[in-house]
């Protein structure tokens, strides 16, 4: 211990500077490039997180107000022909392909067959949980990759 010479702390970390700015500012080559990609992905990712919570919290609202005149009608028939102005709205698209299964069974029974009814919700719905989970992929992508791109600029 005593062959390892002094550190004088405070000196030492006055000389490097700590403002990040002015580092990054005066970093060249492999270290600007890495710092210059963790930026673009981070301001890909805030956008896409933005535009997710815009999409959700839009989506919230107006399927409140769908379900609330959807409570309101007694008859699948009557309740979409009263919801055509949320036609955009996933519940409308599950409600309109139930009625077309509905509308397939050659029974016209009160009491329909159960299993093609949730077949065919289960196909509408994919395309719209799709839709729902848009972005999912390349915030993933971003947040697995990062630490590595970070570690390879140092």
């Amino acid at each position: 211990m005593s062959g390892l010479l002094p550190l004088n702390l405070p000196l030492l970390l006055a000389n490097v500077g700590t403002d990040p700015v002015s580092a990054a500012i005066q970093s060249r080559g492999m270290v600007l490039a890495t710092l210059v990609v963790l930026v673009l992905m981070s301001v890909l990712s805030w956008f896409v997180i933005g535009a997710r919570v815009w999409a959700l919290v839009n989506l919230r609202r107006q399927v409140a107000v769908f379900r609330a005149a959807f409570l309101t009608h007694a008859d699948l028939t009557a309740a979409a022909e009263a919801l055509r102005g949320h036609v955009a709205l996933p519940h409308f698209k599950l409600l309109v392909a139930v009625l077309k299964e509905l509308a397939r069974d050659p029974r016209g029974d009160l009491d329909p067959d159960m299993d093609n009814v949730e077949r065919t919700m289960r196909r509408a719905a994919e395309p719209l949980v799709e839709d729902l989970e848009s972005g999912l992929g390349l915030l993933g992508t971003v947040a697995s990759a990062a630490p590595f791109i970070g570690l390879f600029g140092t």
